[in-house]
């Protein structure tokens, strides 16, 4: 502790830094995910048969809670490729965080 500050005065700045480091990797954190989703529908846009490309846009969406458009992304891919066991596993992982189990477990089930 610094001398001439009191323990609550010292205490209250470290709160200050830390809630600031905190809040500056959150917003960091949330400014690289939509530079990501940039690039990747960037990407796509140019060449939207790239599957590889559409499911990491896709787990970026599942990602940010954007599960509509996690299972759009996950759908398309299906439709290209229906045997394709990263899209099977995240579309069953969208709609388990939906709560509709059943559609879920069908979409694992194809996996085996």
């Amino acid at each position: 502790m610094r001398k001439g500050l009191s323990k609550k005065k010292y205490l209250l700045s470290v709160l200050i830094i830390l809630s600031m480091g905190i809040s500056s990797y959150f917003i960091f954190k949330k400014i690289t995910v939509k530079k990501q989703v940039a690039s990747l529908k960037n990407i796509l846009r140019n060449s939207p048969e790239k599957v590889e490309e559409s499911h990491r846009l896709g787990l970026l969406y599942m990602y940010e809670g954007e599960l509509e458009k996690a299972e759009k992304e996950f759908l398309a891919i299906l439709k290209v490729d229906p045997y394709n066991t990263k899209a099977l596993n995240s579309i069953g992982m969208v709609y388990y965080r939906k709560g509709e189990l059943y559609r879920a477990l069908t979409y694992w089930r194809s996996l085996l």
